[in-house]
């Protein structure tokens, strides 16, 4: 799946490999966002769970409140907040405490359009729309 001029992983040095695909599909071939099943467990978490994780419990609960809307649709949230205060530290691990609940958990770092065009297509291609078709 081709997501701006992003069609695949290109290795450069010596004895490159190219690993270049686009997929189109027919329109009518296409899910609506809500009858596209993820594969279980799928994420792409930067980071293992912290082991050393204590305190913040009350921002946790906020953040867990937010997040249940009670609709079973996506719900986007953002964390903000001055740098370093644990912003991502803080999503991060709730995503691990609550990765039960959710299907699929995936992390788009915000720091350029591009990053994010780049994560969402790489979430497309997780999505694998090939098996969907068969479904």
């Amino acid at each position: 799946m081709a997501a701006n001029n992003n069609s695949g992983v290109i290795a450069t040095g010596a004895g490159p490999t190219i690993d270049a695909r686009s997929l189109h599909l027919p329109a009518q071939m296409v899910r609506p966002p809500n009858e596209v099943v993820a594969s279980p467990g799928l994420n792409n978490l930067p980071a293992p769970r912290n082991g050393v994780f204590v305190g913040r419990d009350e921002d946790l609960a906020r953040l867990d409140a937010a997040m249940d809307n009670g609709s079973g649709r996506a719900v986007v949230r953002v964390v903000h907040g001055l740098g370093g205060v644990g912003k991502s530290t803080l999503a991060l691990e709730y995503a691990h405490r609550f990765r039960h609940r959710y299907n699929p958990i995936w992390w788009i770092a915000a720091d350029t359009a591009e990053g994010i065009v780049a994560e969402l297509a790489e979430l497309a291609v997780r999505l694998d729309p090939i098996a969907a078709i068969g479904a």
